[in-house]
C-alpha cells in the first residue's frame, strides 16, 4: 500500500520544519506567506489540488483559498475554509478556519501579525494574490518588507523524501502499465480521442488520484491538445502519459509507428535513447544544471543530430508539479541527492515530426537510479 495513514490524517509527505527554518534564516525573512495551492499542500497536507482525491477544494480557491505561514521556526499554520476541517487531522501547528473571502483574507493579516517581529521581513510567492498584498501594506507591511522566497520553496520540494519517493514511484508504475496496454489495443483506424478516455480509465482503475497529461498524438498534429484523429498508415504514435498519486506527478513517452518502420525513425529513437542515456549517467550531486545542458547539446551536435538549435533545457525534476525546475544553462543550480528529475530531449523527422526519449531518475547518496522500467522499443501498429 503507498499510503497507510489513518483516512481522516492528511499530512506533508516532505516538509521538514527544521530546513525550512534554516533556509528562512538564510533568506532574511520572518515569516513565509504561502498561497500556491501545491505548496499549501507540500507544507500543511491540505488536500487543495487536483491530484489527491476531491478536487473541490482547488476548485474553490477563488472564493474560499487557502495558505499557510510559516513561522521562523519552520512550523506552517494553515488559513482554509473552516468547514473542510470538521473531523480532520493536517500537519499544521494550528489551524485558522473562515467561512467567506473576506474572513480569510482578515485571518492572513491577523496571523501574519503575529508571526513577524516589528521591522521582520515577509516572504511571499511571486503568485501572491494582489488582494492580499493590498491588505498587508495596510498593516504595514509594504514592498520594503517583502522577499520573493520562490527559490526557498523550490529548494525544500525538489529533495523528496522517502515518503515522496514511494508516491511518485507508484504514479510512474501506473502511468507506464498504462502505456503498454494502450500499445496493445492500438490499431490504424483508432480514434485518438477514444484512445484518450480509454487511458483515463486505466489509470482510474489502477488507482490514481489524478491525471497529469495525456499527451497523445498520430504524425504530426499538435500532441497537447486533444484533437479528433483517426491512426492512419505510416504514422509516428506518440504516447506520454502522466498519472498523480498523492498530487504527485509521473512523465514518460514512449513511440509507436503504424506500419513498417522506416530506418531513420528507428535510427534517430535509437539515437536519442543513447543521448537520454549519456546524460541519466553522468547526473551526480553537484553537478551543474549548465553542465548537464552543456553536455546534452554537445551529444546531439557530434551525433549530428538536430535540436540542439532550439535546445532550452534537457529535462526537468518532477514532484507536485510535473515540471517543478528546468535543467537548462543556469550556472547557479545543481543536482542535489534526493532529486527526481526526468531527462527528455528531441529532434525532428524528415516530416517534422518530434521524436525522442524520455527518463525518470532518482539522485542517490551512491549513484543515479533509473526508476523508468518501460521498454524502449518502437511498437509496430498494424
Amino acid at each position: 500500500m503507498v499510503d497507510a495513514r489513518p483516512s481522516n490524517e492528511f499530512r506533508s509527505l516532505g516538509f521538514e520544519a527544521s530546513r525550512a527554518a534554516d533556509l528562512m534564516a538564510e533568506h532574511g525573512v520572518g515569516a513565509v506567506l504561502v498561497s500556491l495551492p501545491e505548496n499549501v499542500y507540500y507544507t500543511t497536507g491540505y488536500p487543495c489540488i487536483t491530484g489527491t482525491g476531491n478536487p473541490i477544494l482547488f476548485n474553490l480557491r477563488n472564493r474560499l483559498p487557502a495558505f499557510a505561514c510559516i513561522g521562523s521556526d519552520g512550523a506552517p499554520a494553515l488559513l482554509c475554509w473552516a468547514f473542510s476541517t470538521y473531523g480532520v487531522t493536517f500537519g499544521a501547528e494550528r489551524v485558522v478556519g473562515y467561512e467567506d473571502l473576506d474572513t480569510a483574507v482578515s485571518s492572513v493579516r491577523q496571523v501574519v501579525s503575529e508571526q513577524l517581529s516589528a521591522g521582520e521581513k515577509l516572504g511571499i510567492e511571486s503568485t501572491c494574490p494582489h488582494y492580499v498584498l493590498e491588505a498587508l501594506a495596510e498593516d504595514g507591511i509594504g514592498s520594503e518588507r517583502l522577499v520573493v522566497v520562490d527559490s526557498l520553496l523550490r529548494s525544500l520540494r525538489l529533495i523528496k523524501s522517502p515518503r515522496e519517493l514511494e508516491v511518485l514511484e507508484k504514479s510512474l508504475e501506473i502511468a507506464e502499465s498504462c502505456v503498454d496496454e494502450l500499445f496493445s489495443v492500438l490499431t490504424v483506424g483508432s480514434s485518438r480521442l477514444a484512445l484518450i478516455n480509454e487511458a483515463k480509465r486505466y489509470l482510474f482503475e489502477r488507482g490514481v488520484d489524478g491525471i497529469s497529461h495525456i499527451t497523445i498524438s498520430f504524425g504530426t498534429e499538435n500532441p497537447e491538445i486533444a484533437i479528433d484523429e483517426t491512426l492512419a498508415e505510416n504514422k509516428l504514435i506518440t504516447l506520454d502519459v502522466g498519472a498523480m498519486v498523492g498530487g504527485y506527478c509521473s512523465d514518460n513517452r514512449r513511440y509507436g509507428f503504424s506500419g513498417e518502420i522506416p530506418e531513420q525513425i528507428s535510427h534517430l529513437y535509437e539515437s536519442m535513447v543513447g543521448v537520454v542515456d549519456s546524460i541519466g549517467a553522468v547526473l551526480k550531486p553537484g553537478t551543474p544544471y549548465s553542465d548537464l545542458f552543456a553536455y546534452g547539446k554537445k551529444l546531439l551536435i557530434d551525433s549530428n543530430i538536430t535540436g540542439h538549435e532550439w535546445l532550452n533545457h534537457v529535462g526537468h525534476s518532477i514532484g507536485l508539479e510535473i515540471e517543478e525546475d528546468w535543467i537548462d544553462d543556469r550556472v547557479g543550480p545543481r543536482i542535489e541527492e534526493g532529486m527526481v528529475v526526468a531527462i527528455e530531449l528531441y529532434t525532428i523527422t524528415d516530416e517534422l515530426v518530434p521524436i525522442g526519449n524520455e527518463e525518470t531518475y532518482h539522485i542517490t547518496g551512491t549513484g543515479t537510479k533509473r526508476m523508468s522500467m518501460l521498454p524502449r522499443v518502437l511498437h509496430r501498429v498494424a
